[in-house]
C-alpha cells in the first residue's frame, strides 16, 4: 500500500516562440488535475468537510473528506461505520503507525480506504499511497506531502490525493462495549507494555481462541476496524495449552504469527472455558511472532462466548 507516487514532468529547451506554442498545446491537452488536492479521474473535487477521527484509547485515525458539510458529531453517531450523506461524496483513509519488531514506531501509512456516494459505500484498491509527515497540534491533524491514488472498482475511476491536508480533529469516539481492565494482566510486545480493556474466549472445535485488545470488546464485536491491534492466543486440551498466537490490527500489518516458545508458555484456567459467564486464565511466558516479542504474565478474566 506504501507505494510512492513520482510526477514526471518534461521539459525541453526550445527557443521562445516555440516554448509559447508548446505551452498553449500542453494547457489545452493535458487533463485538469489540480495542483493540489482532491481530484476523481482528474476532475478537481471541491470538499467542504475534512475531518479526523478514531477509537478513544487507540492511535489509528480515519480522515474523512465530505463534498458536503459534516460535523464531528455526526460523523462520530455512526462510528466506526462510515457516514452516508444524500448528494454528496465521501473518501475515508485510515492512516497508522505500525509497531516495529524492534518496539520503534514506523511512519504513518494508509491501512485502507472507502468512498460513499450515491451508488453506496465501497472499498478502494491503493494504487499508490505515501504520507510524508503527520502531526497533531491543537484541534487539528496536520499532513503533510500526503499522496494518494486509489481505484474505485465500481466505476473504474481513480480517486487522488495530492499535497498538504490539515483536517479538524474531531474526539474520539468510545466503544459501545463495557471497558473491562486486565488489571493483574501485564502485556508487553516489541518492549512496549499494551494495556488490555477487552478479553473473550471463543470456542473454535476443539480448541478456544482468547482474544485480547486495548480497546474494549465483548462476544458480537467486530474487531476488523476501529481497533489498533488484537492478540489471539489459541490453546487446546485438558488442561489447556498453547498452540498457536497471532497478532493482527491496524499496528501490525504484516499480522505476526507463530508458535516459538508456546513449550514454556503456561495456562491455568480456573474453571471450564465452555459455560456462561466469565473465567479467569493465569498465563506466564514468552513468544516470538516472526520477530515480535511477546510477553504475557498475570491473570486475565475472559468473557465466555458461544461461537467462534
Amino acid at each position: 500500500l506504501c507505494c510512492s507516487l513520482v510526477l514526471l514532468v518534461a521539459m525541453g529547451c526550445d527557443a521562445p516562440g516555440q516554448q509559447k506554442a508548446a505551452a498553449a498545446s500542453a494547457s489545452t491537452a493535458r487533463p485538469t488535475q489540480p495542483a493540489t488536492g482532491w481530484s476523481i479521474d482528474d476532475q478537481p473535487v471541491a470538499h467542504q468537510a475534512a475531518l479526523a477521527i478514531g477509537t478513544k484509547g487507540e492511535t489509528a485515525l480515519r480522515i474523512t473528506l465530505s463534498t458536503a458539510p459534516l460535523s464531528c458529531d455526526s460523523l462520530a453517531s455512526g462510528f466506526p461505520g462510515g457516514a452516508m450523506l444524500t448528494g454528496a461524496t465521501l473518501l475515508d483513509v485510515w492512516l497508522m503507525q505500525p509497531l516495529q519488531a524492534d518496539g520503534s514506531l514506523g511512519h504513518w501509512s494508509i491501512a485502507g480506504a472507502q468512498v460513499a456516494d450515491s451508488k453506496g459505500r465501497r472499498g478502494l484498491t491503493a494504487q499508490g499511497a505515501q504520507v510524508g509527515e503527520l502531526t497533531v497540534a491543537g484541534q487539528d491533524v496536520h499532513i503533510k506531502r500526503l499522496e494518494l491514488a486509489l481505484l474505485d472498482g465500481t466505476t473504474g475511476k481513480t480517486i487522488m490525493w495530492t499535497g498538504d491536508l490539515t483536517a479538524s480533529h474531531c474526539p474520539r469516539v468510545a466503544r459501545d462495549e463495557a471497558d473491562r481492565p486486565q488489571a493483574k494482566l501485564i502485556l508487553s510486545v516489541a518492549g512496549r507494555q499494551l494495556p488490555v480493556n477487552g478479553a473473550t474466549l471463543h470456542p473454535n472445535g476443539q480448541q478456544h481462541f482468547l482474544r485480547l485488545t486495548q480497546a474494549p470488546h465483548d462476544c458480537a464485536s467486530d474487531v476488523a476496524e476501529g481497533y489498533d491491534f488484537y492478540l489471539d492466543l489459541t490453546i487446546e486440551g485438558e488442561p489447556p495449552a498453547l498452540k498457536l498466537a497471532s497478532l493482527q490490527g491496524a499496528i501490525f500489518p504484516s499480522f505476526p504469527s507463530g508458535s516459538t516458545g508456546r513449550d514454556g508458555f503456561k495456562v491455568e484456567a480456573d474453571g471450564p472455558l465452555d459455560g456462561p459467564g466469565e473465567v479467569t486464565l493465569k498465563l506466564a511466558g514468552s513468544l516470538d511472532l516472526r520477530g515480535y516479542q511477546t510477553k504475557l504474565t498475570g491473570e486475565v478474566s475472559a468473557l465466555r462466548c458461544d461461537h467462534p
